[in-house]
């Protein structure tokens, strides 16, 4: 049972977690794997606590190598999204965001682009939109300014520790998030950095939504509250009635967390680490020669210990009659390097083909049936980003006090349009017939790369009605 106002406590499925993001997290990097030494790589004779042994085990660690696979999938669904700039439509007050949504200089795009990331990882993520504390509504004078502006944070699925949702009316609403926090300070002597650990607690209460700030006392192991807590206000001064922070998953934005779509692979790639370790161990072991040396004496063994044996050819290798010596060569252990190329056929089937080609040449559709099920975890994962950043929007616009569209959609359409002589002969057809509506056909020309994307039907018919046909050569 937890403590009384203990603000440390995790939630149970944020524990239950843990696993699955500590192995995802693990295979991102060829570091971060090896720091965790044991835990993903076991020592090949684990009672054995002598140092002789934990030499060998340093050894084998240092011949482990990580595949990548996991981490180059990932960086390839994420830039199959981002092939297209995201279509951002926002009021003029607020766009802002395009270039600095918070406050950092990170812009939408970039931090849209880190949240996928981590929802592809962890299948969790949280955005908090957070506004600076003022004593009334900002003024016209202070939003053209800049200094008072609404601001989106990303944080990481690890750092909500807890979370709470009550119904209010026909809706559940979250009416608690707890949120662990590195707060930076400047030290003494004006150059270093001093991190200091705290709770951020966001409240829904019945009069409103309030922020807290708990840190632990240096002298004892408990923590306090240090600021009191202080309701947030939105652009007309009024007290919010939820909190505005919106979780983001791999299968929908609830505060439940989902499986994360890279686990299953992230654990095949682990096996992988492991084998792999095992063979370049066996190579290293079965690759090296033993001399043996049959027929000597007492004495002509200790000569030669003293004087030490060396073999080949600028090495004559001096012995007394009758003695022999030979080199035994083992036959190398192909079994653990015939399990590392299954595991990595079972890697390439969980989506691994998409950042290292094949051998076998495919048609066009059996490239797209082999990535379906990928594009269609993607997919749901972007949907599920472009949804939680377009409520952040809706958020960003009540705490600036403005009105207009906001809109913010990734792009989810990760097929190459391949185009051929005949499809621009039929397409040409078509229109001449009229059998082709104008949206339609313009939607083709952005998609296929015809046409720049971003243009809109009215710019198009813009530029082409100032745009004569034939090359405008003149009479010359």
């Amino acid at each position: 049972m937890a403590k009384t106002n203990d603000v440390t406590f995790q939630r149970g499925e944020y524990q239950s977690c843990l696993y699955a993001w500590d192995t995802v997290d693990a295979v991102m990097s060829q570091q971060a794997i090896k720091e965790a030494e044991t835990k993903f790589l076991p020592m090949p004779m684990p009672k054995d606590t002598s140092e002789a042994n934990k030499a060998r085990y340093r050894q084998y660690l240092a011949r482990a190598v990580l595949w990548g696979a996991t981490e180059r999938t990932l960086s390839s669904l994420v830039g199959a999204a981002f092939q297209k700039v995201p279509t951002l439509t926002v009021p003029s007050a607020i766009d802002y965001v395009g270039s600095d949504i918070d406050g950092s200089g990170l812009s939408i795009y970039q931090q849209s682009q880190l949240v996928l990331s981590d929802v592809m990882k962890r299948a969790r993520h949280a955005l908090l939109v957070d506004y600076p504390q003022t004593q009334r509504p900002a003024s016209q004078a202070d939003l053209r300014s800049g200094r008072i502006r609404a601001t989106v944070a990303s944080i990481s699925a690890r750092r909500v520790v807890n979370w709470r949702t009550r119904r209010v009316g026909a809706e559940y609403k979250l009416d608690l998030v707890v949120i662990f926090e590195d707060h930076e300070e400047e030290t003494e002597d004006g150059f270093g950095v001093e991190t200091i650990p705290q709770y951020r607690v966001l409240r829904l209460t019945d009069e409103g939504y309030t922020q807290e700030v708990w840190r632990k006392r240096e002298d004892k192991d408990e923590w306090f509250l240090f600021t009191q807590p202080f309701f947030i206000l939105d652009g007309k001064g009024s007290k919010w009635d939820e909190i505005p922070l919106t979780f983001v998953g791999s299968v929908n934005n609830d505060p439940s967390p989902d499986k994360s779509p890279m686990l299953s692979m992230a654990e095949k790639e682990i096996a992988h680490y492991q084998v792999g370790a095992d063979c370049r161990h066996s190579a290293y072991m079965t690759g090296q020669a033993q001399p043996v040396i049959t027929g000597l004496t007492e004495k002509w063994r200790d000569h030669m210990e003293k004087q030490g044996i060396y073999f080949g050819s600028n090495a004559p290798l001096l012995l007394p009659e009758n003695a022999t010596a030979d080199l035994l060569q083992t036959q190398g252990n192909t079994q653990a390097e015939r399990e590392r190329e299954y595991i990595e056929k079972m890697i390439n089937s969980l989506g691994a083909r998409l950042v290292q080609p094949g051998g076998a040449v495919k048609t066009a559709t059996e490239a797209q049936d082999d990535n379906e099920q990928e594009h269609s975890v993607l997919s749901l994962a972007v949907s599920n980003v472009s949804e939680a950043y377009v409520k952040c929007l809706e958020w960003i616009k009540r705490f600036m006090n403005v009105e207009g569209d906001a809109i913010y959609e990734i792009n989810q359409d990760y097929t190459r349009k391949q185009l051929d002589p005949q499809m621009l002969t039929a397409a040409a057809l078509w229109w001449d017939k009229g059998q082709w509506p104008l949206s339609d056909m313009r939607n083709w020309q952005r998609k296929t790369g015809l046409v720049d994307p971003e243009k809109t039907d009215e710019q198009i018919d813009e530029e082409l009605s100032a745009n004569p046909p034939g090359l405008n050569l003149g009479d010359a």
